[in-house]
């Protein structure tokens, strides 16, 4: 279990990483490798739309984990992050 919570925080650190990282189509072009997503402006949103459900999941795993945590706390992690959720998704 310990290994699925590392490599789903990973995950979304990559993806954070990834979508930051502007040079990634200059590199590629340099290859002559080209991406045509990474100039396309709807499939970058779409990318930005998973980094940050990504990064909310994230902030939601971290805040359940612990022996520590009553139902009631996580009950309200889980409702505040379902409304960040809908609020990105309506935007």
């Amino acid at each position: 279990m310990y290994f699925i919570r590392v490599r789903w925080l990973s995950l979304g650190k990559c993806l954070h990483q990834f979508y930051k990282q502007k040079e990634i189509d200059l590199y590629m072009n340099d290859k002559q490798k080209s991406v045509p997503e990474l100039r396309n402006d709807e499939w970058l949103l779409h990318s930005r739309f998973l980094v940050d459900t990504v990064y909310k999941l994230n902030e939601l795993n971290i805040s359940l984990l612990g022996k520590e945590n009553i139902t009631a706390s996580a009950f309200n992690h889980i409702r505040a992050c379902q409304k960040k959720l809908l609020l990105s998704e309506s935007q």
